[in-house]
């Protein structure tokens, strides 16, 4: 059964939609991923989610229960937001027991029954503040103050914060977003290992898409106020619905269409590499194309003078051939190596528009020089189109 469901989520600002006829569904236990470009309504369907703002229309089902018009206390949902908000006058230990105490006595002042006086005890308090600082691994900062720990620290205090009452949904808004890269993915690491102790079901927002290749169940792709295309890692980059997806994802050498056409059997695509000609039963809609890295060769001299201008387009020509300029080589991997090229400007509408290939030929990198000028040959039968 979902746990959780968002349906139909319409969101206005300033007489404009930033979100909407947004559905999502999610099961219980799960980790997703918000994953988008800041400012395409990550935030906003956090808060719309926790109840901190009413959207313009939808429900918001948990376990079937729509809890659209639940006040934030009454969802019971946890919610860390982009900046650690901790009380400077109060220490960890005090920090982590506020939502604990609050929550808790607003349920008691409803049931005043043994087991409700027993959660509300002290010593029911302090373990359940124990358990989650071991949790986060935090347990010699309890009596710290917030400004005597790093932000790192603070970060797990924040989530141990938000773990302590037990959501029924947790919601994370950028939580590495203020985090040095070289703590970044322990801390995403402990994110998902409490996430998993806990069974937490969890929405995290990121627009990195290196978090969520680490942690995620699940992902879903948000842009122009919807979700786009969720599913797995694995599926999502294998078969990316469009060119702004492939983009987010963080694909290595996508380019966008400018224009297309279909004749004589194939569609005849112009993009920044040059005029393409694709085999193709009948006209389709394509908003990007791909070369892996792996595809890419260095050409001669001869399959550079066989090259067709764009007004001799000849359709049984299977290669392509880009002129570039060498800016890097990078020993990628210990037998790998990644070529980064500047392609011809004289070709493309954008400046600074790369291309990556890769190689294990140590041979050829030994003859390859920066700021040389090269030319690369693909076969079209390899450009993924999507």
């Amino acid at each position: 059964m979902t746990y959780l469901k968002l349906q139909n989520i319409h969101m206005k600002y300033q007489n404009e939609y930033i979100i909407h006829n947004l559905n999502l569904s999610l099961e219980r236990g799960e980790l997703l991923i918000l994953l988008g470009s800041s400012g395409c309504g990550k935030t906003t369907l956090l808060k719309i989610i926790a109840g901190l703002i009413h959207p313009e229309k939808g429900k918001i089902f948990i376990e079937d229960q729509d809890i659209i018009e639940f006040s934030p206390q009454k969802r019971e949902i946890g919610y860390v937001p982009q900046s650690q908000v901790l009380f400077p006058h109060l220490n960890i230990k005090e920090n982590i027991a506020f939502g604990l105490r609050a929550r808790d006595r607003s349920r008691s002042l409803k049931k005043k029954d043994n087991n409700k006086i027993k959660e509300n005890s002290k010593d029911g308090i302090e373990q359940k503040i124990q358990d989650v600082a071991k949790l986060a691994q935090i347990e010699n900062l309890l009596t710290r103050f917030p400004s005597e720990i790093s932000g790192g620290q603070k970060q797990r205090v924040a989530l141990a914060r938000a773990i302590v009452i037990n959501p029924r949904l947790l919601l994370l808004d950028e939580p590495l977003s203020s985090i040095d890269a070289s703590s970044r993915e322990s801390l995403a690491l402990m994110i998902k290992r409490i996430q998993k102790e806990t069974k937490t079901t969890t929405i995290y927002v990121t627009h990195n898409q290196q978090e969520a290749r680490l942690i995620a169940d699940k992902v879903a792709i948000m842009y122009n106020g919807i979700i786009q295309q969720s599913g797995t890692m694995i599926d999502i980059d294998k078969y990316p619905k469009n060119f702004q997806i492939a983009h987010i994802m963080g694909q290595l050498n996508i380019w966008e269409i400018n224009s297309q056409k279909f004749d004589q059997g194939h569609l005849i695509i112009t993009t920044p590499l040059g005029d393409i000609a694709i085999a193709s039963k009948k006209d389709k809609n394509i908003t990007g194309i791909q070369i892996h890295p792996n595809k890419i060769e260095l050409a001669n001299e001869d399959e550079v003078i066989r090259q067709k201008k764009i007004l001799d387009l000849d359709f049984s020509e299977q290669i392509l051939i880009v002129l570039g300029k060498i800016i890097s080589i990078i020993q990628f991997k210990s037998k790998v190596y990644q070529i980064i090229i500047q392609i011809n400007l004289n070709k493309v509408e954008k400046p600074f528009n790369y291309l990556k290939m890769q190689t294990q030929d140590q041979d050829l990198i030994k003859n390859l020089l920066i700021n040389q000028n090269i030319a690369l040959k693909i076969d079209t039968k390899d450009i993924i189109l999507f």
